[in-house]
């Protein structure tokens, strides 16, 4: 189509995917009710792909799979001795199977693991009848100790400092981190404003907040920012003994702000958002800016030790 620009991203590689890189954009969702999560992830992870400059929405909320409960008769179980531990390993065994040994072949080892064939693993009446050894010596039927049911429930379940959690991720394009970041912020807050189906957009007992690297780099503005005040402290230190004075020290540090200007305009005229290496930038500059007015400083000094006037030796240097 004439006039037609095309666009292509590139998906993300499998050495990265592999060490389990976080996107740029990561918000944790978490809770103790699982429809709730997934109510309150789908809306946000619907509000996020609006946001200019993000693609690649994705939920850690896989969809539930078909799966077979046992439900374990405890008043039963305890007749023939045989805990839930014992029953659950049982099940798992038959379902699951284990590595009973392994084949070796061309050097490589290959495990063989034993199991009820499919049709046996689909079949409830098959499996209520797998026998559990019992410590008293019996081979009791598993429908003797439990109730078995097909239902379907969670793949997995992530867990955050004790508490389920909801990961929606997202990558950017085009845009700074610190840009999209504040307007993934403002979808959260709205998120929370809204009136669903279990009440606020967000209950009691239940969190939403934005991580991944977006909070790796609000915690280094912090060090940063900290790191610069230091610095800023010690230079004033060090130029106040050499000087031998208090008020020269200022002058010089008043310098730094002005070299602020500067870099305020290039990131204007480049679209660049303000970011870590951007903040060591500015630490840097203040470093050369400091020196130059010391030079400066110590010129005007040596100026008025021959007699100069303070006005004519400030033009001199």
């Amino acid at each position: 189509m004439e006039g037609a620009e095309i666009e292509y991203l590139l998906q993300e590689t499998a050495l990265k995917a592999a060490f389990g890189e976080e996107a740029p954009i990561t918000v944790e969702v978490k809770g103790y009710n699982l429809a709730a999560l997934r109510e309150i992830s789908s809306r946000l992870q619907a509000r996020i792909a609006t946001i200019p400059g993000i693609y690649g929405v994705k939920s850690s909320l896989i969809p539930p799979s078909p799966e077979t409960k046992a439900h374990i008769l405890k008043d039963r179980a305890s007749l023939y001795n045989l805990s839930a531990r014992d029953i659950a390993l049982t099940v798992q065994v038959a379902l699951k199977g284990y590595v009973a040994t392994k084949f070796k072949e061309e050097g490589e080892e290959i495990d063989i693991r034993v199991r009820l064939r499919p049709q046996d693993r689909a079949d409830l009446a098959k499996l209520r009848e797998i026998l559990i050894h019992s410590p008293l010596g019996m081979e009791v039927p598993l429908s003797q100790v439990a109730y078995l049911s097909k239902g379907v429930g969670p793949t997995e379940i992530k867990r955050l400092d004790q508490e389920r959690v909801v990961l929606i991720s997202a990558n950017i394009f085009r845009r700074g981190l610190s840009d999209v970041a504040e307007e993934v912020n403002g979808a959260i807050e709205e998120i929370k404003d809204q009136q669903t189906g279990f009440g606020k957009g967000v209950p009691p007992g239940y969190s939403v907040r934005l991580g991944g690297e977006s909070q790796r780099m609000e915690e280094s503005f912090k060090s940063l920012r900290f790191a610069l005040i230091l610095a800023i402290l010690l230079v004033y230190m060090i130029m106040a003994a050499q000087f031998e004075s208090l008020w020269q020290p200022f002058i010089i540090i008043f310098t730094v702000p002005l070299s602020l200007i500067g870099v305020s305009l290039a990131l204007a005229i480049t679209h660049t958002s303000l970011n870590v290496v951007v903040m060591l930038g500015v630490i840097m500059l203040g470093g050369i800016v400091v020196n130059n007015g010391i030079v400066m400083i110590d010129y005007v000094n040596l100026l008025r030790a021959k007699g100069v006037g303070i006005r004519e030796a400030v033009i001199g240097a």
